[in-house]
């Protein structure tokens, strides 16, 4: 499957790699005219330009796939393209088209999407803090936490306790402010944790892998030992 290579390519950082398998599915499915498929190869080129930091190409795919996926309903990855744009246009400070997305995610009703619901209720709390709404952003920010414990998503746990502790900041909550502070850390040391020990069993994988060689060298050192014994005693007994 040209997609999912496409795919393992992009998560090693091999672009040219990806991206020649993403365009090659693109092509296959475009002569077949599978649209469901080939939103999917629209959205994949948006992700391998935006590791590419190359926003106008990102875009242009990313609407792309928007078209597609409205035309086919298929409003699971539509979900996700919405938050996606909300994104790039919340970088490019443009508050009102990236409210518009996350709020179009947060009005789709169906199942499944609770990551995308909790990732747009804390982008949009984000937006608000910026237009000045505290009390608005506490709101969403809460909704988008209670969604991140549900389905245990440390990542945007620790995200949206760094909304709530700004919100309350604002809000002259110093009290409360801190303790979304301190509960962002838990979090964030926790996935630090979590990575460190992710490193320490690679390191640990790499070692064993390194003696399990080091012990087949020395096995195929003592085979060759034995059967170069055997050809001289052979050659001996003659």
């Amino acid at each position: 499957n040209y997609n999912i290579l496409g795919l393992v390519y992009l998560s090693q950082g091999k672009r040219a790699a990806s991206e020649e398998q993403f365009r090659r599915a693109l092509a296959i499915n475009a002569r077949a005219n599978n649209k469901v498929k080939m939103t999917s190869n629209y959205f994949n080129l948006a992700l391998l330009y935006a590791e590419a930091n190359n926003t106008d190409s990102m875009l242009m795919y990313l609407r792309k796939a928007e078209v597609l996926s409205r035309e086919t309903q298929n409003r699971s990855l539509l979900v996700m393209i919405e938050n996606r744009l909300g994104d790039v246009y919340l970088e490019q400070g443009d508050l009102h088209k990236a409210m518009e997305s996350y709020k179009s995610v947060l009005a789709d009703t169906a199942q499944g999407i609770d990551w995308e619901r909790s990732y747009a209720n804390t982008s949009l709390a984000a937006c608000l803090l910026q237009l000045g709404k505290p009390a608005e952003a506490v709101k969403h920010g809460e909704e988008g936490v209670a969604l991140a414990k549900k389905l245990k998503t440390k990542w945007d746990i620790a995200r949206g306790f760094g909304v709530l502790h700004e919100a309350y900041a604002q809000l002259n909550k110093y009290d409360i402010a801190y303790r979304m502070l301190q509960e962002q850390k838990v979090y964030a040391d926790s996935m630090l944790n979590e990575e460190k020990e992710r490193e320490i069993n690679v390191l640990h994988l790499q070692q064993e892998k390194a003696e399990r060689l080091e012990l087949q060298r020395q096995n195929e050192s003592e085979q060759h030992k034995n059967m170069v014994n055997r050809l001289i005693m052979a050659a001996v007994g003659l």
